[in-house]
Order: C-alpha cells, then structure tokens, then sequence
C-alpha cells in the first residue's frame, strides 16, 4: 500500500484504481491517479498579462524600426511632418522667414541658412518613443497596460521632437550670425555638439517627466 508524492508537481501515484480527489487546486483523477494542478484564475490573468506585453512590446518595436527604415530612405519632402512645425516656431522664436524649396529643406530669408533633412531629429523622436514605451511597461510590468500607452507616447515624443528641433535650431540659427570670428570650435562640430547637449538635455527631462506619471 506504498504511494509516492510528488509535491513539486502536484503529481502521486496512488493505487491503480480510479479516483477522483481534490486537494488545494490540484485534481487527482485517472486510472493511475495522476494528480493534475487545475489554473486559477490568478494565473490565468497573469498569463494574459504576459502575452499582452509581448504584443505590445513587439507593436512598439515594430514602430520604432518601420519610421527608422522611412527614414533612412525619406527625403526632405517626406519629412515635412517634422519639418513644417519645427520651421512654423523657429520662425516665431527668432524672427527669421522660412521657405520651404523641394528636395532642399526650409531655407531662410537671405539663403544663409537651410534646415535640412538632418534637422528632423527622427532618431531623437525613435529615441524618446522607445524610453517612454519602455519606461511605462516596465512600470506596469505586474498590471495590465493600455494600448493607448504607445500612441499617447508616441504623440509626447513627437511634440518634444519639435520643441527641441526648435530650441537646437534657433540656437544654431544665433550661432550663425555670430560669425565664425566669436566661436572658437569649428562651426560644424559646435553645431553637433549643442545637438548633442539639447537633446540629451531633453531626453533627461522627458524621462524624469515619465517617471513620474
């Protein structure tokens, strides 16, 4: 009459002999008496849980690849969702006049400056969707999460993709009329460190905003 339990996976070996037990959440039946753990309904959500953040995990990395593969091969005409509003409040933030020349970018009144397709800033905008994405499932990792989440997140990369386009370029646009005379670096390499600076500059303000919702 000797029986083995096997507590780790809710499996015995009892008499042969149909039986049907429960005990806990676990359902002994068959003619072995295999004792099968039953799912609860805890374990069932989280299991949902799960496989929800895998899908919305992968849909934002989905995202991020897709607009970094437009991008790479989009010319400044397909960047004008960018483009328009960054020159719309340069133009407000420094008095300049911009127009816009196809295939070249947003040039200003006296064709001393040109914001071209590099001044989108899409990798800043790739960059901010990912950390605010990722932020907020992390946050949410043992809750469910709204789907919204990616769209509201993407909306917030994008605005702050315009504001700080507008402050490195109008800081940039200052630099210019200063003349090389007064800046002791190289024009080019001073205009991609204050790219730099602005943008981790934002990335940081965005990420403590983040955190805090």
């Amino acid at each position: 009459m000797a029986g083995v339990d096997v507590r780790t996976g809710c499996v015995a070996l009892l008499f042969p002999q149909i039986v049907l037990r429960k005990r806990g959440n676990c359902e002994l039946s068959g003619s072995r008496g295999v004792l099968i753990e039953k799912p609860t309904a805890i374990t069932i959500m989280r299991s949902k849980s799960t496989i929800a953040k895998i899908l919305q995990l992968s849909l934002v990395l989905v995202i991020a690849g897709g607009l970094k593969l437009y991008y790479s091969t989009a010319s400044v005409n397909g960047l004008r969702w960018v483009l328009a509003p960054t020159a719309f409040l340069v133009e407000i933030a420094t008095g300049e006049s911009f127009r816009f020349e196809s295939y070249a970018g947003y040039m200003n009144g006296d064709h001393s400056f040109l914001i071209a397709a590099s001044c989108s800033g899409v990798n800043f905008l790739i960059t901010a969707f990912l950390m605010l994405t990722m932020v907020k499932l992390w946050n949410e990792r043992f809750v469910d999460s709204s789907w919204t989440i990616i769209l509201a997140a993407f909306g917030a990369a994008y605005l702050t993709t315009i504001v700080a386009n507008t402050v490195r370029i109008a800081v940039a646009l200052r630099l210019h009329r200063m003349g090389p005379g007064m800046i002791w670096v190289n024009p080019e390499q001073m205009h991609r460190f204050q790219g730099i600076f602005i943008y981790f500059g934002f990335l940081v303000v965005l990420f403590v905003v983040c955190g805090g919702l």
